[in-house]
């Protein structure tokens, strides 16, 4: 598999999600799914469905990863539906979208590093979550 490292500039979703630390750095490939607004991901999404099929170009994935690219979509497109764009959402909404387009990106892209999860979590000694996120190896 290819090996590169992509910085955490995630297009309109990092911008959106206003808790995520960005390097506003381009990345070095195009990513399926790089989602701004809620019409970007209607398009991508059908884009990426299609090309789930087989002779398509994401064929090659086996029947457990094309679910859960599916499973990811899902999800992403609960989310938007929920609320309509980026704006409407929670830190913790805007979170488990970023996780998602993130998971669905890696096995669309068969890169296996270079990656990012988030999660809110409390700060102590206040009510106020954070955002954290570390880098995830490995697919």
């Amino acid at each position: 598999m290819r090996n590169r490292v992509l910085p955490m500039a995630f297009g309109g979703l990092c911008l959106a999600a206003a808790t995520l630390t960005c390097t506003g750095a381009e990345l070095q490939t195009a990513l399926p799914l790089d989602i701004n607004n809620a019409q970007d991901f209607a398009q991508q999404s059908a884009a990426v469905r299609a090309g789930l099929q087989p002779g398509g170009p994401y064929g090659w994935l086996n029947a457990r990863e094309r679910y859960l690219v599916a499973q990811d979509l899902d999800a992403m497109a609960a989310l938007i539906q929920r609320r309509g764009d980026f704006s409407g959402m929670t830190p913790a909404e805007r979170v488990r979208l970023f996780d998602a387009q993130e998971d669905a990106n890696r096995w669309l892209t068969g890169i296996d590093s270079g990656w990012w999860t988030c999660e809110q979590a409390p700060q102590t000694g206040s009510h106020l979550p954070r955002t954290l996120c570390w880098p995830r190896e490995g697919i």
